[in-house]
């Protein structure tokens, strides 16, 4: 890791935060364009060569070594993708990813003191849009997996992924309230944070997410075991899980239990017709759609597999296991130093999101994982 002596001007740290809060929120909109992972690739590369100006070379996070194993291994699988271009689209995700962990990784001083800032601004943003489109009735702005700003009709109880999002803003808001400290005034306020948990409760319960109130349940538990504070706040907690298992169960309402679920199943029957290259990362789909893979008539359709390891599984065989060990590995390592419990208790949040909701090919989730995988990454000197 850099230096600590090292200081960046002004001017440097300001793009910095603007780049980064811009590629977080394009990347939020929806992917569909194809032309904000690349924006963001050339972008992280080029902050990384402006912070070559400051510093000798670029230093690497531990287990990069092991993503990179993984990168290689995706490029092979994409050889061998029954669509060629979709996989392409995917390794470029995932390029982008590793490099916003750099970015986050050397310039750890300057995100780490305002990715909250910018986590709340982009809700602000994300919720704005999303509201005045459901009013709207703006066509730009309907309904996609890919998207925080996407809704799917006029009904109140009608799924989006802003919810999604708002998993982030709760957890964050949890933690301060729970003692968690910040140098920022307005962090600090316990009815500012409540306001926030409130408003992301109702946004969590319009979005029928019920993976978001498992994931907020994950994040809050993550840090107040961690902080030793589970008896002391016994009577607290125990009043916030009765609360959100009654969210859970009033959403459930609107939902089969196995509305996503079917696709586990077909994901297990497909894999084992391609398991050792897989059908190219992003393709689902073809797993989904074949009447062979629909096991005790479970037909639903899902482009995704909503879970991140399956769909690794699925899309590179055998390859995907690289991806699996370096995941373990880098979770393990950024969940085990004794600091900034806040953002651990986030990274848990998304992780949990991750293995049951499609969320993790939202360009600004993925990025804001490995942003989280950068600053919780132990100091080292080299790769």
């Amino acid at each position: 890791m850099p230096k600590a002596s090292i200081k960046f001007p002004k001017w440097y740290q300001i793009y910095i935060i603007v780049t980064v809060t811009i590629l977080l929120f394009l990347g939020g909109i929806d992917h569909q364009n194809n032309l904000v992972v690349p924006l963001a690739i050339v972008t992280c590369l080029l902050i990384l060569i402006l912070g070559l100006n400051y510093r000798q070379k670029v230093f690497y996070p531990k287990h990069f070594n092991l993503y990179l194993v993984f990168l290689a291994a995706l490029l092979l699988s994409n050889l061998f993708s029954l669509d060629k271009t979709h996989s392409f689209y995917y390794l470029q995700l995932f390029i982008s990813a590793g490099l916003f962990w750099l970015v986050s990784y050397n310039l750890k001083p300057t995100l780490i003191n305002h990715l909250d800032k910018i986590i709340l601004c982009l809700g602000i943003i994300f919720s704005s849009i999303t509201l005045l489109a459901h009013q709207l009735n703006l066509e730009l702005f309907k309904f996609t997996p890919f998207g925080f700003t996407g809704y799917l009709s006029k009904s109140m109880l009608d799924h989006h992924r802003l919810a999604d999002f708002w998993i982030l803003i709760v957890t964050l808001s949890f933690t301060y309230l729970l003692g968690l400290r910040s140098k920022y005034k307005l962090f600090r306020s316990k009815p500012f944070n409540t306001i926030l948990i409130t408003v992301g409760l109702a946004i969590i319960v319009w979005g029928l997410s019920r993976t978001a109130i498992v994931a907020v349940i994950s994040g809050v538990l993550y840090y107040t075991h961690s902080r030793g504070m589970l008896s002391k706040y016994q009577k607290l907690i125990n009043s916030v899980l009765l609360i959100f298992t009654a969210l859970f169960l009033y959403t459930s309402q609107f939902k089969s239990v196995f509305s996503n679920r079917q696709y586990y199943l077909q994901g297990l029957a497909g894999y084992v017709k391609r398991p050792i290259l897989g059908y190219g990362l992003g393709n689902f789909g073809v797993v989904s759609i074949d009447r062979s893979n629909h096991l005790f008539g479970l037909d639903g359709f899902s482009s995704l597999a909503f879970n991140l390891p399956l769909e690794i599984m699925i899309g590179m065989g055998l390859l995907g296991l690289s991806f699996l060990y370096w995941a373990y590995k880098a979770l393990i390592s950024s969940l085990s130093i004794n600091q900034n419990r806040g953002h651990q208790a986030l990274l848990v949040a998304i992780s949990v999101s991750f293995f049951f909701d499609a969320t993790y090919f939202i360009p600004t989730m993925l990025w804001l994982w490995f942003i989280l995988l950068g600053l919780l990454s132990q100091n080292r000197t080299g790769r």
